[in-house]
């Protein structure tokens, strides 16, 4: 999986959403294995994928002590 080009920008797109999904799956409770989730994607592609994920986890767990 490669991210460069304008034919590639919704796959960007649609990762970014999936890693979105479960960090607030995960931090509903739910069990998100990222081994799994990212185990046939290249080194880079998985790099990528788990640091959108531990952002979005990030921002989640931000917005739920401040509220």
């Amino acid at each position: 999986m490669q991210f460069a080009g304008e034919s590639n920008v919704m796959s960007v797109q649609n990762f970014d959403f999936i890693a979105f999904s479960f960090a607030r799956m995960q931090l509903r409770g739910r069990d998100v294995n990222l081994d799994n989730i990212t185990g046939n994607m290249n080194a880079t592609s998985k790099k990528w994928f788990q640091n959108r994920y531990n952002f979005y986890l990030s921002e989640f767990k931000d917005q739920s002590v401040k509220a």
